[in-house]
């Protein structure tokens, strides 16, 4: 029995899959079996994958029909023998000494998952991008001990859901019932709240291993941008809702399920193009809202309600739609007589005259903020 099941699903990678392959095949930690499930694909990436299976005996094939991330994930569990599952996207890569500093963490530990750090790398530019918070440890940072469950880390169930950074006990899997849910997008959500909540004990490798590719042509998360799959997010709010009610978390995790919904639905309608999809998630948001009692719950929340009303209730007056200013910290975006324009942040703040009309920009926003006040214009 192999220590670990590496499970690379595999949609139209050809440009890709070599450079993740490798990462896996020259692993230190060579006790692995590694499942590739072919998931459609149109392009040569089938004929690489048996290429790389005739070099190498550890490399078992699915060859299925397009069914999307989540089915070809459980697939690959299906059919798992290791002691431990790990999940590598096709158009990412490892450090080669990574599944076995993750093995040594987690058989030491004694967990049943280990969680670590990854890098960004730009695509587009061919860099590795400066380094984020979000995709090394320091949120868990919290903690009281090396090994611990999610009432240390409760800020975090509901953040970082990519199943990459994770190893996991595959009875703890299996016996959770942790599979993908299938058909739709954002399927690392669900799993990851039910992991986090269920697993009893959480161990951490305060090391970036994992290389997660940014701005790639065709990837899932730059077609979630166009296509009207953004709101599946929805499916898996009520999903996580009902896990919650279901376990009777709230009076431990009431807060931060407030907050995911909150900032889940401004990262998502913050990069919706088209004014009818923007309107029709609003409606959505809007009805989710009022079906859970998230604005009556938010009452007892200041800071939230305040991000609520501020990116959900104030925009939408009549002021505001005549001109205004934001930023989500990603992108900076005008509405000038109802255009709506969107900026990178990190572009704008590499050029010395954009900053400038950034920062009119800005001072326009903030007269006519105080006009309206002081006129009681809406």
């Amino acid at each position: 029995m192999p220590k670990i099941s590496v499970i690379i699903p595999v949609y139209n990678v050809e440009k890709y899959l070599g450079w993740c392959l490798d990462s896996v095949i020259h692993q230190t930690l060579q006790d692995i079996e590694i499942i590739c499930v072919n998931d459609g694909s149109t392009d040569n990436s089938l004929k690489i994958l048996e290429d790389y299976a005739k070099r190498d005996n550890r490399i078992k094939i699915i060859n299925k029909s397009n069914e999307g991330l989540g089915a070809a994930r459980n697939s690959g569990i299906r059919i798992s023998n290791g002691d431990y599952l790990y999940y590598l996207d096709s158009d990412d890569w490892i450090s080669l000494d990574c599944l076995e500093k993750l093995y040594n963490q987690i058989t030491e530990d004694k967990a049943d998952v280990c969680i670590m750090g990854a890098k960004l790398y730009d695509d587009v530019n061919h860099c590795y991008l400066p380094r984020n918070n979000f995709y090394n440890l320091s949120m868990y940072k919290n903690r009281l001990n090396r090994v611990c469950n999610y009432k240390e880390i409760k800020n975090t169930v509901f953040r970082r859901f990519e199943a990459m950074f994770k190893l996991q006990n595959r009875d703890f899997v299996i016996n959770n019932n942790l599979y993908f849910p299938q058909g739709c997008y954002f399927e690392d959500v669900v799993p990851h709240i039910k992991t986090m909540v269920l697993a009893n004990r959480i161990t951490f490798l305060n090391e970036n291993l994992y290389y997660f590719r940014q701005n790639r042509a065709g990837s899932l998360m730059d077609l979630a941008k166009k296509e009207k799959r953004v709101f599946d997010v929805f499916k898996f709010f009520e999903v996580a809702y009902d896990f919650i009610d279901s376990n009777d978390l709230w009076k431990e995790l009431d807060y931060y399920f407030c907050e995911f919904i909150i900032n889940e639905c401004l990262y998502h309608y913050n990069r919706i193009c088209s004014n009818s999809l923007k309107s029709e998630f609003l409606n959505l948001y809007k009805n989710f809202i009022k079906q859970y009692n998230i604005e009556q719950r938010l009452e007892e929340y200041p800071n939230l309600k305040s991000k609520y009303i501020n990116n959900f209730v104030k925009p939408f007056k009549l002021s505001k739609k005549i001109f205004s200013v934001s930023n989500d910290g990603i992108y900076k975006k005008f509405v000038i007589f109802g255009m709506c324009f969107k900026f990178e942040s990190r572009r704008l703040a590499q050029r010395e005259e954009y900053r400038h009309i950034c920062s009119k920009l800005d001072e326009i926003n903030n007269m006519l903020e105080d006009i309206c006040s002081n006129n009681g214009v809406a």
